[in-house]
């Protein structure tokens, strides 16, 4: 049964690995900063939960501001959720509030980054399509740009040691325990 079970998980890897490689051709550099710097710009208790204003160094210029909300008197071990909309943090928090709520008070930490050209991160109404452009003419894509920053930003929360979501098989959530500090 062990023996199966870590077949399994050598495939499973193994998948993973073909498909970043795969992706990498296609989408470009996608690989996370595995230290990433971190600057945290403020933190304050408001409404019964700790809210932390963060910026993650991806690239020289590049910086993913991200927010990490956990509840005030959390203790021991905590579940995270990573929040990323087009409208980014600002638009999650105002069309969200209620869920964000429902997770603080469930005891569940949330993070929600402006990946490139999200949110903070977007020029104006139009940024899509020419940070598309200028992602290209430098021989990458925005897909692939956001997808280096959201793995940049897991790295950095890996790194904190908290609780990271993942897909399974089924598509449904579910979570991998690593070893905690609290928030």
């Amino acid at each position: 049964m062990a023996v199966r079970y870590l077949d399994d998980a050598r495939r499973r890897r193994s998948g993973a690995v073909s498909l970043r490689e795969g992706l990498k051709a296609v989408l470009g550099a996608i690989d996370p900063v595995a230290s990433p710097l971190t600057q945290t710009t403020r933190q304050q208790t408001i409404s019964g939960s700790v809210v932390e204003a963060v910026a993650v160094h991806v690239e020289d210029g590049i910086q993913v501001p991200l927010l990490v909300l956990k509840p005030a008197n959390s203790s021991g071990r905590l579940p995270l959720v990573v929040g990323v909309a087009q409208g980014g943090k600002r638009g999650f928090l105002f069309y969200r509030s209620a869920e964000i709520a429902h997770l603080l008070a469930s005891g569940t930490v949330v993070c929600l980054p402006d990946l490139r050209g999200i949110g903070e991160t977007s020029p104006d109404q139009d940024a899509t399509g020419r940070a598309a452009q200028l992602e290209m003419a430098l021989g990458g894509s925005l897909v692939g740009a956001r997808l280096k920053d959201l793995r940049t930003v897991l790295a950095y929360l890996r790194a904190r040691r908290i609780l990271i979501l993942a897909g399974s098989r089924s598509g449904a959530i579910r979570s991998h325990q690593r070893t905690h500090r609290n928030w």
